[in-house]
């Protein structure tokens, strides 16, 4: 508690010879010359060189690099075998390691008689999955047999020599591209015998299948996927931003796409952004600058990992832009894609704070224009506010690929399907 503050008594003036007060001396005042301003010291280089990065990656995919230590200057977390886990957990990855415990076939480590373990249609047939899929059979999560055999194989490569800091489940709680509809499907009932699924495993999860979004009343949905949050420590959405038919998500599918990485931040769960789009990275570049850009409308830098496709000779798929930083937003993670939409249309976000390769360039701007090709370009938000913009050339970055900050103004207006990431 603070003391109590006592009123000081004004003192009494003096009595002069005349028997009248004499008057208070005037004090002297000396004056002092005004600061000089000081210049705004440049804050010092961060350690974070690059946003998190994410990549399917094994000895047998037909890469070039020499090494996995190529990769961990780039690389943070690399989903492989268990062959090729522990030389890449030496090299310094976090390894994720594949299962598929949702889609089983002869050869398989889960295919086995055990017929509770399959899914079946109304006739009793097991249910064929389709697409890269093929030859295998969609599986119940229902099945206590199947998750005993999911965590039995993984602790039997473990024990083996495997490396696994966390177990990727692929295709969970979905049952897209299959022959047939599970008997008496409820996708609510599905998606709690997929957490019961999760349960049985005793290392962090990594699910996939949050790309599968929707809208309702005209209103974008996640995926009833994130629910598996409840059992996992994130999940992965193929198609993020750029699909894998080499195509941009736009409009209501964009927005489910932001909206899913929104609440995977606050969530505090990983997310890896997964582009599928696989053409040559360096004639991509304005897909490259549009995924990047949505990307850093709502992205976590703790959180939210980093995944593209684009071709190049090396095999790293890890791209030059991945080295912009953005810190310190004017706004913290909105809870909706809504309330970053600017009044001209497009969708933006600003940075205080951003880094290029771990130094500071000021502050940044990330805007998208998420309408389909074909419709009206849309405003800059920013006019008069930032000179400069992202630009890109090459392919990755073991494969020559360079990024600068030092491009052209902001256009007036952003074009549909572009996206700009602007600097002072």
């Amino acid at each position: 508690m603070q003391p109590a503050f006592t009123p000081q008594k004004k003192p009494t003036p003096t009595p002069g010879p005349s028997g009248a007060p004499s008057p208070t001396p005037t004090p002297t005042i000396t004056p002092h010359p005004s600061p000089s301003p000081s210049a705004t010291p440049t804050p010092p280089p961060i350690s974070m060189i690059h946003v998190h990065t994410w990549q399917d990656l094994a000895s047998g995919d037909g890469n070039h690099l020499s090494s996995w230590n190529q990769t961990t200057p780039w690389l943070d977390y690399a989903d492989t075998d268990a062959q090729d886990s522990l030389a890449m957990h030496d090299a310094g990855l976090t390894v994720a390691f594949y299962t598929v415990p949702n889609r089983e076939g002869p050869g398989d480590p889960m295919y086995s008689n055990d017929e509770s373990t399959f899914a079946h249609d109304c006739a009793g047939k097991r249910i064929d999955s389709l697409g890269v899929g093929v030859g295998r059979f969609l599986m119940d999560p229902h099945s206590t047999d199947l998750g005993g055999m999911w965590e039995s194989y993984v602790q039997k490569m473990v024990g083996d020599g495997a490396w696994i800091d966390y177990v990727f489940e692929d295709k969970a709680d979905n049952i897209n591209k299959t022959s047939a509809t599970p008997c008496n499907f409820d996708q609510t009932d599905w998606t709690n015998a997929s957490n019961q699924l999760d349960s049985f495993m005793t290392a962090h999860i990594i699910y996939n299948s949050l790309s599968n979004t929707g809208s309702q009343n005209g209103q974008p949905t996640v995926a009833p996927s994130i629910a598996l949050n409840l059992t996992a420590a994130g999940g992965m959405s193929e198609d993020c931003y750029v699909r894998q038919d080499e195509t941009l998500r736009t409009r209501l599918s964009w927005q489910a796409t932001e909206l899913t990485e929104i609440d995977m931040a606050n969530g505090r769960k990983l997310f890896v952004c997964n582009g599928g789009m696989s053409t040559a990275g360096s004639t991509a570049i304005q897909a490259r600058i549009y995924q990047y850009a949505s990307y850093l409308l709502t992205y976590d830098p703790n959180t939210t990992l980093y995944q593209t496709h684009y071709a190049d000779y090396s095999g790293l798929f890890v791209y030059p832009e991945v080295q912009l930083v953005a810190k310190q937003p004017v706004n913290g993670e909105p809870s909706n894609i809504a309330s970053l939409l600017q009044s001209g249309g497009t969708y933006a976000r600003q940075y205080k704070a951003c880094y290029l390769a771990g130094n500071f360039v000021g502050p940044c701007a990330a805007v998208v224009n998420s309408n389909s090709a074909g419709m009206p370009s849309q405003p800059f938000p920013y006019p008069g506010q930032y000179a400069h913009t992202l630009v890109l050339s090459g392919s990755g970055v073991l494969d020559g690929g360079s990024v600068a900050t030092n491009g052209p103004a902001p256009p007036s207006s952003v074009a549909p399907s572009t996206a700009v990431i602007a600097f002072p």
